[in-house]
Order: structure tokens, then sequence, then C-alpha cells
């Protein structure tokens, strides 16, 4: 059986691997049309190479997908991350547990896990073949004929393609008329561009547990934000571009957000503290920073824009101002 795995990423990889280790037969081939293999693992994590992620319930696995939960459960029974991390550790590849949940290579390095994925496709006599795009995909008598770039026809008796996004590919007519429906394409995992002046001042900022959401009724997500010299970025922001990716398509990406930069509290709580500070810091200047979770900078940006004089001290502070 010749067998011809399209795409050179973990994807591709881990299918064309599974495929020669069930059908010792099998001739398997990976195509890319680039010039290097697995070359967003190099660059996934900050090169540490995010593996997996420490969740190994299938049930609380699929609420972490923004979509498609129906469809991944039964797929997350039958492989999950549990089995991600007993792979890799079979293959000789230690993975461990960050704070957050993220999974790494103990040696924090992209390069042993390519070098595990490479190493088995070797060993299996698994064949790459780089610089090589399919062009189109036809099927008849039992046969799939793949047209390369370089001009070349070739038949395989199995096709897989792994190659992540379409959105600069030519295959999608092909693998219409193969009977696949295809999805159209919306942005996701994306920062969002602000032009704010205020805002720019603050680049550099970060706040490590804010919820966001888009308005007017959008759901939070949680996580650390980062501000940047063109807007609002960091692990929670790039979970709600993921979340609402539809949403913002439609609405051509203009839209409010709300912040809470600490994170799930309640505004009734915020008030209860302010009623606090005037009792108990009611001698200290409003400007003085109250909250470790704001950076200085960023609480008396907040009382500039609400225009509130921060040499007030706390007993000073009108009662109206909470609302603000």
């Amino acid at each position: 059986m010749k067998c011809a795995v399209i795409g050179g990423g973990a994807a591709g990889f881990f299918c064309a691997i599974t495929l020669a280790e069930e059908n010792k037969n099998a001739e398997v081939i990976i195509f890319d049309s680039g010039n290097q293999f697995l070359r967003k693992v190099k660059i996934s994590g900050g090169g540490r190479c995010n593996v997996t992620h420490a969740c190994f319930d299938p049930r609380e696995l699929v609420k972490k997908y923004p979509r498609g939960q129906k469809e991944l459960l039964g797929a997350f029974y039958t492989w999950q991350p549990k089995d991600t991390v007993e792979w890799f550790r079979n293959r000789g590849v230690q993975t461990k547990t960050e704070e957050d949940g993220r999974m790494f290579p103990v040696s924090d390095q992209s390069q042993s896990i390519i070098d595990c994925l490479k190493g088995e496709a070797k060993r299996l006599g698994i064949d790459l073949k780089k610089g090589m795009a399919v062009k189109s995909i036809v099927h008849k008598n039992s046969q799939f004929k793949l047209l390369f770039s370089d001009g070349k026809i070739e038949e395989f008796q199995k096709v897989c393609f792994a190659i992540g996004s379409m959105k600069s590919s030519t295959l999608a007519k092909s693998l219409q008329e193969l009977g696949h429906p295809i999805q159209s394409l919306a942005p996701s995992l994306f920062a969002f561009d602000i032009k704010d002046d205020e805002l720019t001042k603050l680049a550099g900022i970060s706040v490590k547990d804010v919820s966001v959401r888009i308005l007017p009724k959008g759901d939070f997500q949680e996580g650390p934000l980062l501000i940047t010299h063109r807007g609002l970025s960091g692990p929670a922001i790039l979970k709600l571009s993921a979340w609402e990716a539809r949403k913002l398509l439609e609405m051509n990406y203009q839209f409010s957000i709300e912040i809470n930069w600490l994170g799930n509290q309640k505004e009734s709580d915020l008030r209860n503290s302010f009623a606090e500070f005037r009792i108990q810091k009611g001698q200290q200047f409003v400007k003085t920073k109250i909250f470790e979770k704001l950076p200085r900078r960023l609480w008396e940006s907040i009382l500039a824009k609400v225009k509130i004089d921060p040499d007030l001290q706390w007993a000073q502070l009108p009662k109206k101002t909470e609302s603000l």
C-alpha cells in the first residue's frame, strides 16, 4: 500500500508514524511545500514547544475548544493529552507541567520533539520530500492521483491531508469534488489593534490575571494581558479572539470590549473596598498603589481617565466617584 501524507508538521509526522507502525508493509511518504519540516514546532512555545496541556478528562478538555465540542468528545476518548505524554515518554522524551497547565519537554527545547519525530520517521523508513506542493487531487479506479508543483503526477492508495489552514491552498476545489465540505475560515488567536494614544503610553505593562469580554453580552475570558504599542495582547486576548472568532468576523472587527483589571472581582466587592479605604486609609493619596495586581502606571492612568484628582486623599473622595 502506497500512502501520501500531505503536510510536514507535527500532525503530518504523527499520522505517518502511526500509519507505518500499524501497516508494516506500507510505503509512506510525507510531502511538504516548504523547505523545512516541522518548522512551526521549532518556534512554538517560544522555542520550547508547548507539547500538550495537563487536562486528562475528555469532558473537561472539550470545554477548552471554542467550536466542535460534540465532535471532539469521542475523539478525546480515543486519544487525549495523557496518551501524547505517554507516546513521547516511550520514545525517550520526558515532559513537565507548568503552573498554568502547559506541558513542555524537560529540556525546554523544541528540538527534542523534532528529533523524536524525525527519528521515528527514519526508523520506520518513512520518506520525506520537501519543496513539493500538491496542486490537485483526483480519485479514479481506487487510486488517488496527485499533481505536484514540479509537474509530476503520482498515484497512491491512501492520502491524508495534514496541512492546517487552507488559506493560501489551491486544493479546496479538489477536496470539494471528492465530497469534503469546506468551512470558510475566520482568523483566530490574534492580538487587538487599538488606536488610542493614552493606551499606547502604557505599552509594556502586563497584568497577570484579568477578565475580558466583547460587549454587550460576550462571555468573559481570563488570563494575563499585555499592553503593546499596537493595542492589547497576551493569553486573555488570544483566548477571546479564538472563542469569538466568528462573531468578530461578522462585526468586521469593529467592536468594544470590557476589561476587569482585577480578574473576577465583582463591582460590589470593589465598592466595599473603596468604602473601607475611606475609613482605614483616609489620609493616603488616591494615587497610592492600593491593588497589588495593578501596576502603578495603569492605576494612575485609570484615575486620569475618569477625571479623579490623584492628589486627593481617600477620605476626600466623593462617594459618587465609586460609579465612574
